[in-house]
């Protein structure tokens, strides 16, 4: 429901030639993007999910441009593109610390950040 009525904000916003609220507007709902997404699917489906928000981060820049914030622009662009990038590094956390304490939860946890690897890398 966020990145709908983000999307319908910036759109009428745009239509309306007011780019600061559209740019606004669009930033919220690329930033909603990670919402739709999450580790315990398949990257196959969080693509499905995500496909229907393709034009979202190049609205936004777009509106961004609009309103002269070029570094904002290019910012919305990257996050659009990296929804899915974004979700893997949160998986790349420094287990060292986990090692000294709890060694085997942390073996744990490292098999089953294989078995996430292995899932996103088959169903691609």
């Amino acid at each position: 429901d966020r990145i709908v009525a983000a999307a319908a904000w910036g759109r009428l916003s745009a239509r309306g030639g007011q780019w600061a609220d559209a740019a606004d507007a669009y930033a919220e709902g690329v930033l909603a993007l990670g919402t739709l997404t999450w580790h315990g699917v398949r990257r196959s489906d969080n693509e499905f999910l995500l496909s229907g928000w393709h034009d979202l981060a190049r609205d936004a820049s777009a509106c961004a441009l609009g309103d002269d914030r070029v570094t904002s622009a290019v910012e919305l662009l990257d996050a659009g593109r990296g929804v899915l990038w974004s979700q893997q590094l949160e998986l790349r956390t420094d287990l060292s610390g986990l090692d000294r304490v709890a060694p085997s939860l942390a073996d744990a946890l490292r098999r089953v950040r294989a078995a996430l690897d292995t899932s996103a890398t088959t169903s691609l």
